[in-house]
């Protein structure tokens, strides 16, 4: 998990260098704190994130999995004024060795336009899937199902949004709107599990798990954690006890979602 690798790195960088992880394992409030420490830092920075992190950086290293994420990537270099230059590491796996060659049938100049690495890059690179009929054949039954939700909550309040709501997607999906409706008011006798899954948009295993990990508290897929941590279970209350203490409301860990309450140990794994 990313926690090991920051302490992995800065086990192996000099102590001149700062190890700070931003992922979605922080919450706002650590992301925060973060963000002033790192700006008023006074050595180097090393920051293990996730691509949503936008820092004032000049040197970028990450994997190059598709044509879309390699270009997000470098997006994130060449917009700050302070650096006289950038440097950007793009990791490439032996599985994909097709990439190389066909990078250097494009770029043969060591000075090219951003445009010209765009188009080098899309050309190397497998684009990422497209899924092109999920907004005709996910999409509305999920709006379907939003609108629902909304009209059970609060019919009154509900109603004129509702309607605008409505509108603007008539725009979108046409006639497709009227039979999602039809659609989810059919599964709304046959099945509440798809309905639970649409309306969550993300999707997920049925392991989820909130998580104390020492002062961070976050909704995890428990298959994913197990084999990197060992973890008691306890009860929710317990959970929410401590997380309160460390300003998080009740409200984050809805406890429709949630399948088990979890606190990491350390040192024993």
């Amino acid at each position: 998990m990313a926690g090991k690798t920051v302490a992995r790195l800065q086990e192996l960088l000099s102590s001149d260098i700062t190890v700070k992880e931003i992922s979605g394992r922080c919450d706002r409030n650590e992301k925060d704190e973060t963000r002033r420490q790192l700006e008023n830092a006074d050595k180097p920075v090393l920051v293990v994130g996730t691509s949503a992190v936008d820092f004032k950086i000049h040197l970028l290293i990450c994997e190059g999995s598709d044509s879309a994420t390699v270009i997000q990537r470098l997006g994130r270099l060449g917009r700050h004024a302070e650096f006289n230059n950038y440097q950007a590491y793009v990791l490439i796996s032996n599985h994909a060795s097709h990439i190389i060659p066909r990078l250097k049938e494009k770029i043969t100049d060591i000075s090219i336009t951003r445009q010209q690495l765009t188009q080098a890059i899309e050309n190397a690179f497998n684009l990422p899937q497209q899924f092109a009929q999920y907004r005709h054949k996910w999409g509305a039954l999920q709006a379907q199902g939003m609108l629902a939700q909304m009209m059970q909550e609060n019919p009154k309040v509900m109603k004129l949004t509702s309607d605008r709501v409505k509108e603007d997607l008539q725009h979108v999906y046409g006639k497709k709107l009227e039979s999602a409706r039809k659609y989810w008011y059919k599964k709304n006798e046959v099945d509440k599990a798809i309905q639970t899954e649409i309306l969550r948009f993300r999707g997920g295993s049925t392991l989820q798990a909130a998580v104390w990990d020492g002062k961070r508290f976050y909704q995890y897929d428990l298959l994913r954690l197990l084999p990197y941590a060992l973890v008691e279970i306890i009860d929710r209350d317990t959970y929410i006890a401590a997380a309160t203490k460390y300003n998080h409301i009740e409200e984050e860990f809805n406890d429709k979602y949630i399948n088990v309450y979890v606190r990491q140990r350390f040192g024993q794994n």
